[in-house]
This record gives structure tokens, C-alpha cells and sequence, in this order.
């Protein structure tokens, strides 16, 4: 009696066992279940960082106008002049500047920034400064070398000014009312000032 009851026992957890198994692995052998929804889950949390960082830069009407000066802390910025396709330009000052990738250009942006604090501040130090395309996309500066790259501007004394080149990658379908955007290195993602590019 007590064998057949083992026997009954071990026949009803390898039945179990198999329905477990079952219940993970989809038609084509692939894992499911808890895994793929902690991934999901996960991959909702990126989405949402995304989208909040990728604000559409058409949504920022009070993008200040080329030549018009923006206030970023004890900068006085403004942008001197934009070319939007700088490719060729960027590859006849340095030939190590090699094209973009299809489907994107340089940007290039030059700024002029006077200082209005005290004592001494260098803008490439001071000052973050990211691009945002016109479909949400936030892009870091770099890509090529300019002929006045931001980091090599020097310390600057009170009334001094810097002038500083940006290049930015941007997808070329981003470009037409992508606006650039400077904020004091540390300061909160909504206190930038945006430039735009016309």
C-alpha cells in the first residue's frame, strides 16, 4: 500500500513539473513569463525617461532669435551664427572630420558669451549645452572638430567675452525647428534657455 501511494506521489509531481515547464517555454522555445514582463517593465521605465528628456523642441515658442542675447546665469549668450549643413565645412578645416552618417548632418553653432559675474568663469566649465531636435531627440555636442571648440575657451574676467563653436550630429529630419538649449552646469533640466536656430 505504501509503495503504490509513493508511486502515486511521484507520477502527480512529474506531471506538475512538466505543466511548470510548459507553462514558461512558448511555441518556438523561447523563455516567457515573469522574465519577459520584468523586461517589459523595465523597458517601459526607459521609454518613459526617454520622453520626458526628449521634449519636442517646437514646443519652446520662447526660443530666443539669432542675435538676440539669452541670460544663463552670469552669461550674456547669444548665437552669431548657424550653418546647418556643415559638413563640408567641418571637412575642408580639419580632414580627420569625416562624414556623417546617412540621414544625418553637422550642425554647426557659434556663440558668443560675455561674462557678467565676478572674479573669473570658464563657459565650457559653466555651462551644459545639448541640442534638441524637432521630434524629441536631445543630442550632445560633439562629432567633429570646429575651428573654436568650446573646450578650449579660456577663462574669462568681468565684461569679457568668449566665443565658443557647438557641433551637434542631428538627424537631418530633426533639424527645421530644433532649437539649442544652455543651462548652468548642475541647474535643473527645466531651467535651460533655448535658442533657436533662425
Amino acid at each position: 500500500m505504501r509503495k503504490y501511494t509513493t508511486a502515486i506521489l511521484v507520477t502527480t509531481l512529474a506531471t506538475l513539473a512538466v505543466m511548470g515547464v510548459s507553462a514558461c517555454t512558448s511555441s518556438d522555445g523561447t523563455s516567457t513569463g515573469g522574465t519577459t514582463q520584468e523586461t517589459t517593465a523595465a523597458t517601459g521605465a526607459e521609454q518613459g525617461t526617454t520622453a520626458e528628456q526628449g521634449t519636442d523642441a517646437r514646443a519652446h515658442p520662447e526660443a530666443l532669435p539669432v542675435g538676440t542675447v539669452g541670460k544663463v546665469g552670469d552669461w550674456e549668450v547669444k548665437i552669431e551664427s548657424v550653418n546647418a549643413h556643415a559638413d563640408e565645412e567641418l571637412a575642408a578645416f580639419n580632414s580627420y572630420n569625416t562624414p556623417p552618417p546617412a540621414g544625418q548632418q553637422f550642425v554647426l553653432i557659434t556663440l558668443q558669451a560675455k561674462y557678467t559675474g565676478e572674479d573669473s568663469d570658464s563657459f565650457w566649465a559653466d555651462v551644459v549645452y545639448k541640442f534638441y531636435g524637432s521630434k524629441g531627440t536631445v543630442i550632445e555636442e560633439g562629432g567633429a572638430a570646429p575651428p573654436n571648440p568650446v573646450w578650449s575657451t579660456k577663462e574669462v574676467g568681468p565684461g569679457e567675452t568668449s566665443i565658443a563653436d557647438l557641433v551637434f550630429q542631428v538627424p537631418s529630419d530633426e533639424v527645421d525647428g530644433g532649437s539649442l538649449m544652455l543651462r548652468l552646469a548642475g541647474a535643473p533640466e527645466d531651467s535651460g534657455v533655448f535658442f533657436g536656430l533662425q
